[in-house]
C-alpha cells in the first residue's frame, strides 16, 4: 500500500487497504496502529511525496514544511524511510521462509555472516589479509544485516 501512495495512485492504495488490509487488521488487532499510520499518509500526501529519504527536493510550501517539523508526523514519515522497506522485506522473506520450512534466515545472508566470522578468525589467529580484502565481509555484513 505504501508503494501505492508513494507513485501517487490513491485509488489503487484504497482498494488494497479495503480489501486485504481492512479485513487482517480486523482478525489482527495488534495490526491496527501500523495500518493507521499508513492510512495517515492518504490523508498527507506530501508527507509521503517528502519523507521517501530516496527524495532529495525538500518540500517547497510552508505548510508541508511545517508537517515535517511536527513530532507527531515523524511515525508516519518514518514508514516512507529506506530503513523500513528494508525492515519489511526482511520480515516478509523470513515469513516465506519459514512457511517453506527452510528457516528464516537466507542462505545469502548465512553466507555473509560465515565470510564475516572468516575474516575475524584468520585475522585473530594472525592470518594477514590482503588490504583490499581485509573487511569486505564485515562491510558485507553491515550492509546485508543491518540495512
Amino acid at each position: 500500500m505504501i508503494e501505492y501512495i508513494k507513485v501517487d495512485d490513491l485509488d489503487t492504495a484504497l482498494q488494497f487497504a479495503t480489501n486485504e488490509l481492512a479485513p487482517r487488521g480486523a482478525q489482527h488487532p495488534e495490526f491496527l496502529a501500523d495500518l493507521e499510520k499508513t492510512m495517515a499518509l492518504l490523508a498527507f500526501p506530501d508527507l509521503a511525496k517528502y519523507a521517501d529519504d530516496a527524495n532529495s527536493i525538500p518540500p517547497t510550501d510552508q505548510d508541508t514544511l511545517s508537517l515535517f517539523q511536527d513530532p507527531a508526523f515523524a511515525p508516519i514519515m518514518q514508514l516512507m524511510k529506506r530503513a523500513q522497506r528494508v525492515k519489511v522485506a526482511k520480515e516478509l522473506n523470513s515469513a516465506i521462509l519459514e512457511s517453506q520450512g527452510n528457516g528464516t534466515e537466507t542462505k545469502l545472508t548465512g553466507l555473509v555472516k560465515l565470510m564475516s566470522w572468516g575474516e575475524e578468525k584468520l585475522e585473530s589467529s594472525g592470518v594477514s589479509l590482503p588490504i583490499g580484502e581485509k573487511t569486505r565481509g564485515r562491510n558485507w555484513a553491515k550492509q546485508v544485516l543491518t540495512g
